[in-house]
């Protein structure tokens, strides 16, 4: 009776961690990957069989999985990009720029008649207004 109380509790324990398909606990591994954290500024580790997270240090390359930001780095362990403003580059043209994270850059037009460098907007190319 006591060995299949003891069973009971197990297996409800390994369901409450989401280890019911697993003989291993969370934190409990075999190789490096049983550890992936997913996250690009850490380190993880299998030492022992256990998991463990080294922080990596600060400005380590890394990508933040959004294609709208630059020069990628780890800051305090999280991966931050700087964000690319195409309007510095492209300034006072007809041109809008908005960014989808995982799309990347898509490009439209100013209204008509907006003004532009030499004069307004027409389809999306700045004509003079001479």
């Amino acid at each position: 009776m006591k060995k299949a109380l003891w069973c009971l509790i197990l297996a409800t324990a390994l369901a409450v961690c989401g280890c019911a398909d697993d003989t291993r606990y969370p934190w409990q591994c075999v190789t490096d990957k049983d550890c992936a954290s997913h996250n690009p500024c850490l380190e993880d580790k299998c030492l022992d069989s256990i998991c463990t997270s080294a922080v990596l240090p600060d400005d380590v390359a890394c990508d933040d999985g959004n294609v709208c930001t630059l020069a990628d780095s780890c800051q305090m362990s999280v991966c931050k990009g700087q964000e690319f403003d195409p309007i510095l580059v492209l300034k006072d043209t007809c041109l809008v720029f908005t960014c989808d994270p995982q799309e990347g850059y898509l490009v439209g037009f100013e209204p008509n008649g907006t003004s532009c460098a030499t004069g307004a907007c027409n389809e999306g190319v700045c004509l003079s207004a001479e």
